[in-house]
């Protein structure tokens, strides 16, 4: 057997607090990552410090860039128990989109229709936790009933608890790696 990783943070962001103010909801940013200390961490997500808008695939480390600006960060990683197969399977789309990340955009116009619950379809655009739960159910892992750009970082949390992921760490993602 071989493990994935799914972190799920509330950020103080604008879009994060966009998404608690009309959604209720404890988490609001989704990642995966290959291994348990988070090196491999990828999802949609800022690309500019500064400028939120300007966004896409990216290689995620909660300890600079945006991240690295906030004080706490709270949230949890789940661990997920796959076969070799999947695991390779994933390694593989997260490569595909790494080598490709100029194709891949975050999309404004998916976050809006998924916090009113209005089903979008794109290949090349994406939201944090659309791509997460993307990339499970390409790799056979997970099948999701709702709309993949309709499964929020909240939804990843609860399928992932049914599925009995285990919650490896939940507090401060800015101390993660020294207790991982």
């Amino acid at each position: 057997m071989a493990k994935l990783y799914i972190s799920l943070i509330k950020t103080k962001s604008p879009i994060g607090r966009l998404i608690t103010l009309i959604k209720r909801d404890e988490v609001t940013h989704a990642a995966i990552s290959l291994d348990k200390k988070l090196y491999t961490l990828h999802g949609f997500g800022r690309r500019s410090n500064w400028i939120p808008i300007i966004a896409g695939f990216r290689k995620e480390t909660y300890s600079a860039g945006y991240y690295g600006r906030l004080k706490t960060l709270p949230g949890i990683v789940l661990e997920m128990d796959v076969t070799e197969a999947q695991y390779n399977k994933v390694a593989q789309i997260v490569s595909s989109f790494a080598q490709n990340q100029n194709k891949y955009h975050y999309s404004i116009t998916k976050l809006i229709s998924n916090l009113f619950n209005k089903e979008i379809q794109s290949t090349s655009s994406f939201i944090c936790s659309e791509f997460v739960a993307y990339v499970l159910e390409k790799a056979g892992i997970m099948h999701f009933t709702t709309p993949l750009n309709l499964v929020r970082p909240q939804i990843l949390l609860q399928e992932l608890r049914k599925r009995q992921a285990i919650p490896v760490y939940q507090g401060d993602m800015k101390h993660y790696r020294a207790m991982a």
